[in-house]
């Protein structure tokens, strides 16, 4: 049997404890209604992060490409990029697995793959670690450019209430004189 058959078997046990460590990630008062709420309208931070847990780790077992594995990665680090993770937090939840496979293997398997397998899997979720960094750089880019547009339309809102109450020191229409 080999390596990834070896996870493949094990491959429910490994999901759920990855994505308890994952959960551990938050703060103890989050990790419990993460934790507890299983439907998707109440919890949706843990019905996605079970989701597409469960997406990349049967991606990682089948060989997918990380074009495919990006998918669920994305919607994970959306939901970790609007939250208080400094960026090696957010992305930290992908070397868990290997944390959960080993945990998961030192307790299940008595016949343990070898090096050479398990060195192979590794650069396949070092390889998902290095490709949720480049997403996560994306969001945080998005988010910022979401906060500097919320920015101007508020600044252009608070121009025209005060131009139109004949605040702004000239009458003009002229911009200028409201934001100085």
């Amino acid at each position: 049997m080999g390596f990834v058959d070896i996870l493949k078997k094990h491959q429910s046990v490994i999901l759920e404890r990855w994505v308890q460590l994952v959960l551990e990630t938050y703060p103890s008062d989050s990790t419990l209604l993460l934790n507890r709420e299983k439907d998707r309208f109440l919890n949706p931070t843990g019905h996605t992060l079970r989701q597409e847990a469960d997406a990349l780790l049967k991606g990682l077992l089948d060989g997918e490409d990380m074009g495919k594995l990006s998918v669920s990665l994305d919607r994970i680090l959306r939901i970790r990029a609007i939250q208080d993770f400094v960026p090696s937090q957010a992305v930290g939840f992908i070397p868990l697995l290997k944390k959960a496979i080993e945990e998961i293997l030192e307790k299940k398997v008595e016949a343990k793959p070898g090096l050479e397998e398990w060195l192979k899997f590794q650069d396949r979720i070092d390889a998902l670690l290095f490709r949720a960094f480049d997403l996560y750089v994306g969001c945080k880019e998005q988010v910022y450019e979401l906060r500097v547009r919320q920015e101007k339309v508020q600044r252009e809102m608070l121009v025209r209430v005060l131009q139109h109450a004949g605040l702004s020191g000239k009458n003009d229409g002229n911009e200028e004189d409201v934001k100085s």
